[in-house]
């Protein structure tokens, strides 16, 4: 092989080093810009977005914990004075929230009041295309999306708390009033809570004309509603 033919196949050792060093120096940035546009690429792909977790609470006192200062919406959705549109209503929450209430009690009268204006017929389903009760569950979601929790009751049911005598009767009207309640609810977050009935009067005993509350016909009566 001539000597000419050696310099084109070979070449000097001086000069493959500087190339090897500068191979050595250009090959991580070459593998930086091809990681750099893999990871360009990939990020203009939104994220899945995180499911939004709603606690599971496996006790009453788990939830009284969690609950914090509330107050009551009152004289609204249980006796007609205040007014039930939902956009005086949401200013008042925004109110609350602000000053670190993190729970609103909602008295609901569903099958008296309001003038005859009822919720529900004389076996306890809700009217759901009623405007009030379509105001009800308006401020309902509005407190569950600040994550507040909701306590919902039943309030001035005269026709029971008047009457109730422990028969079948007003039994099956008042389980009929819970269950419309609960199947027009029930898909609901775990913050929302359900008061069975407000504090005992009437047959059930109060201090203002009622029964007497330490007789035992009105204790009896109230543990069995």
């Amino acid at each position: 092989m001539s000597a000419k033919n050696q310099k084109m196949k070979y070449l000097p050792v001086s000069l493959f080093q500087k190339r090897l060093r500068a191979f050595a120096i250009a090959w991580p940035v070459f593998v930086l810009l091809i990681s750099c546009t893999e990871n360009k690429e990939t990020s203009s792909v939104a994220p899945a977005p995180t499911p939004k977790v709603v606690p599971v609470y496996t006790s009453a006192g788990a939830i009284i914990d969690s609950m914090g200062t509330g107050f009551n919406l009152g004289n609204t959705f249980e006796f007609q004075i205040q007014s039930t549109s939902p956009s005086s209503i949401y200013p008042l929450i925004n109110l609350y929230y602000s000053a670190g209430f993190r729970h609103i009690r909602i008295p609901v009268t569903w099958m008296d009041g309001f003038q005859g204006n009822t919720l529900c017929d004389p076996d306890g389903n809700i009217n759901t295309a009623h405007p009030r009760f379509a105001e009800l569950k308006s401020v309902i979601d509005y407190a569950l999306q600040k994550e507040m929790f909701v306590v919902l009751n039943t309030h001035h049911e005269n026709w029971l708390n008047s009457n109730y005598d422990g028969s079948a009767l007003y039994d099956q009207k008042f389980a009929g009033l819970w269950t419309s309640i609960a199947t027009q609810l029930k898909g609901y977050s775990g913050r929302l809570i359900f008061e069975v009935l407000n504090e005992p009067h009437g047959v059930f005993g109060d201090w203002s004309g009622g029964a007497n509350p330490s007789a035992g016909t009105s204790l009896e009566l109230t543990r069995k509603i």
